[in-house]
């Protein structure tokens, strides 16, 4: 995302970062719990989605974190994503 300066604004997630903010999450899951599969997919899938094509990525991920680890939608997996960036995990 861009400032009004016109730089980036590091604090942004970018969409190239998908495949990194999965491979977090698969960092954190036991080796065979249910989500991993589908988390493995989206992050495969990720790596060759084109940047303008990425939103969709973005909500298949909720829509993994929401049905395999019963996270709220929207709020968990924000969370988890500002702390990613953030270097807090």
């Amino acid at each position: 995302m861009k400032t009004k300066s016109g730089e980036g604004d590091e604090s942004v997630v970018k969409p190239r970062h998908l495949p990194d903010v999965i491979d977090k999450i698969l960092k954190a899951l036991p080796k065979n719990h249910e989500a991993r599969e589908g988390l493995e997919d989206l992050k495969e899938s990720a790596m060759y989605t084109a940047p303008e094509a990425m939103r969709d990525r973005w909500l298949q991920l909720s829509a993994v974190l929401n049905d395999k680890l019963s996270w709220p939608p929207k709020l968990a997996w924000e969370c988890l994503v500002d702390d990613i960036v953030a270097g807090r995990k």
